[in-house]
């Protein structure tokens, strides 16, 4: 029993091993799971982070635009010239492809409101438009923009005649509050590459006895090129050779191809099979953020040590089962080696012991032998003592008979 134990054993660790190595194998994958998802869901945040923070210093910036406005008494195209000179744009506000001012400007004052900017340094103003809209009564034209050497195509653009344009400035107008447009192509880009535009309604407080109201003055808005915007949120992450990860930019609350407005790859990588999405609003807006892990770095770095867990785990397991074989073969191979030489000792033994009885056996014979022998030899000689003694005392006599013969004879010649 004890020896069928020993003989198990080896398969016994085996297994056991092999299901500790699956297991920690499983732990690793769950983990490396739960950390890749921690992983891009923090670079998620952080980028949309970064996105808000960069919205957010835009807006203050047309805040700041718009205060100028409402605070002087009268704004002419070198004044916004200056002012939008002295924010450099392209060094403090990356990204952003210019500042403008936009009014809403009625059908019927149209022709008076193009006079007087073409009087403001301005000699070829004039409205256009994309086309019109059903019920609209008033243009809301751009009336200034820089730099205007890249912008001015936009100057006197009616926004007002695109709807996605209108709902977002209507929307800033209604609210008081910054809106950004849905997707939308700036006039002035020649690439015709997806965009937005930020707007922020400005107002001029005026004093009547105890209460005061508000005039709506126009717009500072911005235009963007979603790619240049992206740019300059991910250009930490875009200067990396080994980014994990692609990023795609959408307007609204759903990934639809038709309204992406960024993405960082030219020619699509081979993408992971996971992805992940957040939505957030942007100033009475929604965006919606994607990221789309690499195959290539999630293959080569993700799993690398679960892999390394299951295949050492295996070779370990399978190394020292063998030792563990080896061993007890040994061990077997030494009992029964012992074994045959027990039963060979005990046999070799068992004939020593019989020829020990055997020689036992001629020595007690031969002992007998001799001793019969001895015995014959002391018969013999007994028998030879009394026969010397015999034969001494016969030739005692025929000496005593020879004396008293030769004394006779002396005394028959004296």
């Amino acid at each position: 029993m004890k020896e069928k134990l020993y003989n198990a054993l080896p398969f016994v660790l085996l297994i056991s091993g092999l299901v500790v190595t699956f297991l920690f194998f499983r732990n690793e994958l769950r983990w490396h799971e739960i950390s890749r998802r921690t992983y891009y869901q923090d670079q998620l945040e952080k980028i949309r982070q970064n996105i808000a923070f960069r919205l957010q210093t835009y807006v203050d910036e047309q805040v700041a635009a718009g205060a100028f406005v409402a605070s002087s008494e009268q704004v002419n195209r070198y004044d916004w010239r200056d002012f939008v000179t002295a924010l450099q744009l392209d060094i403090n506000y990356p990204g952003i492809y210019g500042l403008g001012f936009a009014v809403p400007v009625n059908k019927s004052d149209s022709l008076a409101f193009v006079m007087e900017n073409r009087r403001d340094r301005a000699p070829d103003f004039s409205i256009t438009s994309l086309g019109k809209v059903p019920g609209a009564k008033e243009f809301f034209v751009i009336k200034f923009i820089e730099p205007q050497l890249r912008n001015h195509r936009a100057l006197g653009f009616d926004m007002g005649s695109d709807p996605t344009r209108r709902r977002a400035m209507e929307k800033a107008r209604n609210t008081g509050k910054a809106a950004i447009s849905d997707r939308v192509v700036l006039v002035q880009d020649k690439n015709r590459t997806p965009g937005f535009l930020i707007y922020v309604p400005v107002f001029r407080s005026e004093a009547l006895e105890e209460n005061s109201t508000k005039r709506f003055l126009g717009w500072a808005y911005a235009p963007f090129v979603a790619e240049n915007f992206m740019k300059g949120v991910l250009q930490r992450e875009l200067s990396r050779r080994d980014l994990p990860y692609q990023v795609e930019l959408y307007d609204g609350a759903r990934t639809d191809t038709s309204k992406l407005l960024y993405r960082s790859w030219v020619v699509r990588p081979e993408m992971s099979d996971s992805t992940y999405t957040a939505s957030f609003p942007v100033y009475n807006n929604q965006w919606t953020l994607r990221l789309l892990p690499v195959r290539d770095y999630e293959t080569a770095k993700g799993k690398t040590l679960a892999y390394v867990i299951l295949f050492g785990g295996i070779l370990l397991n399978v190394s020292l089962f063998f030792l563990l074989r080896t061993l007890a073969n040994t061990r077997e191979n030494a009992l029964k080696l012992a074994d045959k030489m027990t039963l060979e000792l005990r046999e070799l033994n068992h004939s020593l012991d019989r020829k020990v009885a055997e020689r036992t056996q001629e020595l007690a014979a031969k002992n007998k032998q001799l001793s019969n022998y001895a015995e014959n030899l002391k018969n013999a000689y007994e028998d030879m003592e009394v026969k010397v003694k015999f034969r001494n005392l016969q030739l005692a006599k025929e000496v005593k008979a020879l004396q008293e013969e030769i004394s006779r004879l002396k005394n028959s010649k004296g």
